[in-house]
């Protein structure tokens, strides 16, 4: 999403993605000819920039293919909504069932 933004969020995004793609780099390098020996040789050893475009590259496609989906904020406040109109219908409910119980009593 940041990078919906011009300019400015070009450069944070960029920004973010270096400093994800550091602890990534060095934790790949020294893990993948070890455990991932049965890849081919060029993923055993990826380029610094290489990490940090590839952060920045799934960041726009997740943005594209799943667009709102993933927005965490929405999610809780379609909930919150949600919740409620469910003590809105409750509520209605109980006033309807007091008036009910009155009618009765008379």
């Amino acid at each position: 999403m940041l990078y919906a933004i011009p300019v400015v969020g070009w450069i944070l995004g960029f920004i973010f993605s270096l400093f994800i793609a550091i602890p990534f780099y060095f934790v790949w390098n020294s893990m993948a000819p070890i455990y991932f020996y049965w890849l081919p040789d060029v993923y055993h050893e990826i380029p610094f920039w290489d990490c940090v475009f590839l952060f920045m590259l799934t960041s726009m496609v997740r943005v594209l293919v799943l667009g709102s989906y993933l927005r965490v904020g929405s999610y809780f406040h379609d909930l919150t909504e949600n919740v409620k109109s469910i003590k809105r219908r409750l509520k209605r409910k109980r006033k309807k069932a007091l008036r009910v119980e009155e009618k009765v009593g008379e």
